[in-house]
């Protein structure tokens, strides 16, 4: 998913899921992070994972945001893992659950 700014069409965030349902890759250029566009994202992956039919979306949370991630219908799958020298969990949601949700990234 491409997300490109309204006024000069440049791309200004970016994300992407898996035909397995894994969310990653979200990314939001720096100026705009205030707008929330990270939202608009989690919600347009969550329609594209519904189109594929998928029960859950899984996503790789940062151990310090599982406590967020959880509050919104997230549970944790696994054991924690590292990834570059960071702690990770992967997590699900069901994708009734994902669809009300509203999710921010950059809390």
């Amino acid at each position: 998913m491409l997300v490109c700014d309204d006024k000069n069409q440049e791309p200004i965030a970016t994300g992407r899921i898996s035909p397995q349902g894994e969310i990653s890759r979200i990314a939001v250029v720096m100026g705009y992070r205030n707008e929330k566009i990270d939202k608009f994202i989690m919600q347009g992956l969550f329609r594209i994972a519904h189109k594929l039919m998928l029960k859950e979306v899984f996503i790789s949370s940062p151990l310090d945001k599982v406590d967020y991630f959880t509050q919104h219908d997230f549970y944790p799958i696994g054991s924690v893992y590292m990834v570059a020298g960071m702690p990770k969990q992967r997590m699900a949601c069901a994708i009734s659950n994902a669809e009300k949700a509203k999710y921010y990234l950059n809390n």
